[in-house]
């Protein structure tokens, strides 16, 4: 039984719908799957499936912009907040410290 993706995706939506899929799949899985078979071809490896599976694992680790978030922000993004957030608190901590700051103030 062979499977025709793009009878499927023909069948789902128009021809700028498959436009957009050859496209996603030539920019993004091409390059992976091109890179997943030449490793694998390389070190022939008993287990193919599990090797594959480790070495997708370590280029989602290793692939810039593979820290995004749900959000869509970096984890270097997320730091620089968290960083700023500490540096807030510490204001506010020591603004405490001094007798309370516009916070007291207002009471």
């Amino acid at each position: 039984c062979h499977y025709n993706i793009w009878g499927s995706i023909q069948g789902a939506g128009s021809a700028m719908s498959i436009q957009a899929h050859q496209e996603y799949i030539q920019t993004k899985i091409n390059p992976i799957l091109e890179s997943l078979v030449t490793q694998v071809l390389l070190e022939r490896p008993e287990e193919p499936i599990p090797f594959m599976i480790a070495w997708l694992s370590d280029q989602a680790k290793t692939t810039p912009g593979s820290e995004r978030q749900a959000g869509g922000e970096t984890a270097e993004s997320l730091r620089r907040q968290v960083a700023e957030l500490k540096d807030k608190i510490a204001t506010m901590e020591g603004k405490q410290a001094n007798g309370g700051g516009a916070d007291n103030a207002a009471q």
